[in-house]
């Protein structure tokens, strides 16, 4: 019986010691769920790992959901206790009001859009991967006039393996040339997850307009890196 005490005096400082361990944790989850919104640390990893951005939600939502669950059971659970073991019902409280605080900012686009977080996610990604200056360094040298006279609107040109400079080859993806505004050649480059959709990069000349989002469906959503270069995301 007293090795039985024992072993729970022992057992009880480190589950106390793991508890606090969690809720460190679930404050750094919330801090930027209040920054950022409750997707935006999510559809920035998702970025980094070219990971579709709906499956960067789905996770996200995933996450909150299960916090809130045991959050309340751990709110329910320290009503029913007495004495001051009923101290972490209040913590959990603040749990969840700010876990419903995040929602409510993102749903008043008070906080970033999920997909703009996931463009400046997948430009670090590109950054680490290649060189984008170089890539639009190797676009602005292309001859305009090898283009002059075709359609601007419809022209794409697949821009085969052998045919790319090191920069883009070494991503592996889709490439395609495509005219801008003004008949001058740029980069498209895409990645495709299928029924998730497809996204990319187009790089141009610095002056090169970026076109506004079409929130219409199957409608092209943009964002702009940097000047010449921008971020554009289409559903599957």
């Amino acid at each position: 019986m007293a090795d039985c005490q024992r072993s729970m005096e022992s057992a009880s400082p480190r589950r106390a010691w793991l508890s606090r361990l969690g809720l460190v944790g679930v404050g750094m989850l919330l801090g930027p769920a209040i920054l950022l919104g409750p997707f935006g640390s999510f559809a920035y990893a998702g970025g980094l790992l070219n990971i579709a951005d709906i499956f960067a939600g789905l996770l996200a939502v995933a996450v909150w959901v299960s916090l809130l669950v045991y959050a309340l059971v751990r709110v329910v659970v320290a009503l029913r206790r007495a004495g001051p073991r009923r101290s972490d019902g209040p913590l959990w409280m603040i749990v969840i009001a700010a876990v419903l605080l995040s929602f409510c900012l993102h749903f008043t686009e008070a906080t970033p859009r999920g997909l703009t977080l996931f463009a400046r996610g997948f430009e670090r990604r590109l950054e680490v991967l290649t060189d984008i200056d170089a890539i639009q360094a190797w676009v602005v040298a292309l001859d305009p006039n090898g283009y002059a006279g075709e359609p601007r609107e419809y022209f794409r040109e697949v821009l085969e393996e052998q045919d790319q400079p090191p920069v883009v080859a070494c991503l592996d993806t889709d490439a395609w040339i495509e005219l801008d505004e003004a008949g001058r050649p740029r980069l498209r480059l895409r990645w495709d997850a299928s029924k998730a959709g497809f996204w990319g990069i187009v790089v141009g000349r610095q002056d090169m307009a970026t076109p506004p989002p079409d929130y219409a469906m199957y409608g092209e959503l943009t964002y702009e890196l940097r000047r010449g270069v921008y971020f554009w995301f289409e559903e599957g």
